[in-house]
């Protein structure tokens, strides 16, 4: 038994090695063309090497666990067609007991990956960004994004249910002054533009709705005028942050702590009330980030199981076959991850839920498939 399991691990692992290094390899040549824009920019070779190389952990956050697909696929697809796995059913080895090593492995690597997903990853996409930023790639245009609160402005708390371009739906502003929150801002849409030498954000909200607090005395209830309107320009000055060089965190930059602690924050109270529905999409939107990279993480394992067993059962010679299939699989497991992220905007549908359907679904045929 000892030497049928180095065996199989040995050439687990290869096929491991050989499929993770295709994959990064089509990764990186996909990230490629903008190094090559990098060039054209002039900016230094050692920038546009540790662009290239701040990006390798976001490449293996979805090579790693396709590689072990591909890899279980390969390895227990040959041993059926050269009729090993018969050879070892006829004295009595069952398929659990086969691929007890590749389990192994995957249990090591879904660690590693939890450690890669949830905190060498954002921190590296972070590096990257102000990498980016030193070379004056990001606008201020880029400070506004959706989907998180944004806090970094002097004053403001920031929060955008949607961007596309310049366009924003959805938009929450909290306005504070030395007393705590001054002024509330609701609004359908909006537009921002750039202000002259990138000094200010123009922020044009449209169907506006204002809840100005009028009074702050100690121990006594918030007092608050409401005002509504069809627009109200905002104006957002830049010009300190941008000389600085601040990148602001999205959520791929959140550590899971930080995530953890973005969801406290999120069911916090303000002006003695929950906060709007606003918030609860933001909740939902590090709900869904968060058991997303875990999901990754134990896709590695669930892999194992699956790929061994479709292996068996599919078993062809032809390695396209089985990237091909890998490749397929993947898809339709990603697929899912894109639901749940569509589904933000929608937290009573629990969207965070979704991303461990290819994870059930999956366990559920692999282990079916190796009784």
């Amino acid at each position: 038994m000892r030497i049928l399991d180095r065996y199989i691990a040995k050439n687990f692992l290869l096929n491991f090695s050989i499929t993770l290094s295709v994959f990064i390899f089509v990764m990186a040549l996909a990230n490629l063309f903008r190094l090559v824009d990098f060039f054209a920019r002039g900016v230094s070779g050692i920038l546009i090497l540790k662009v290239f190389l701040y990006g390798m952990p976001f490449f293996l956050i979805f090579a790693v666990p396709m590689s072990v697909l591909a890899a279980s696929y390969l390895l227990f697809s040959r041993m059926a067609v050269d009729s090993e796995i018969v050879a070892m059913r006829a004295c009595g080895i069952s398929m659990w007991q086969a691929i007890r090593m590749p389990v192994i492995v995957s249990v090591i690597l879904t660690v590693c990956c939890v450690y890669i997903n949830c905190d060498i990853a954002p921190r590296s996409h972070l590096a990257r960004r102000k990498v980016v930023q030193t070379v004056k790639i990001d606008t201020p245009l880029n400070l506004l994004d959706a989907g998180r609160f944004i806090d970094d402005f002097p004053g403001y708390k920031i929060n955008i249910g949607a961007k596309d371009g310049s366009n924003l739906d959805d938009i929450l502003i909290y306005e504070f002054s030395q007393n705590g929150i001054q002024r509330t801002i609701r609004a359908e849409s909006g537009s921002i533009t750039v202000g002259e030498s990138n000094k200010t954000i123009n922020v044009d909200l449209y169907a506006v709705q204002i809840d100005q607090v009028i009074s702050h005395e100690a121990g006594a209830p918030f007092k608050i005028e409401t005002t509504t309107g069809s627009h109200y320009p905002l104006e957002i000055d830049v010009e300190r942050l941008m000389r600085s060089g601040t990148v602001w965190k999205k959520k791929a930059d959140l550590t899971m702590f930080e995530i953890l602690d973005g969801l406290k924050y999120g069911l916090s109270r303000v002006m003695n009330h929950v906060l709007p529905e606003e918030e609860s999409e933001m909740k939902a939107a590090l709900l869904v980030e968060a058991n997303t990279r875990m999901a990754l993480s134990v896709s590695c394992f669930v892999f194992v199981l699956l790929g061994s067993s479709l292996g068996v059962k599919i078993h062809r010679r032809e390695s396209s076959i089985g990237l091909a299939l890998t490749l397929i699989l993947v898809f339709i497991f990603y697929f899912f991850i894109m639901i749940a992220d569509a589904l933000v905007s929608h937290p009573e549908m629990r969207p965070y839920l979704i991303v461990w359907l290819p994870v059930l679904i999956s366990t559920g045929i692999g282990i079916r498939l190796l009784r």
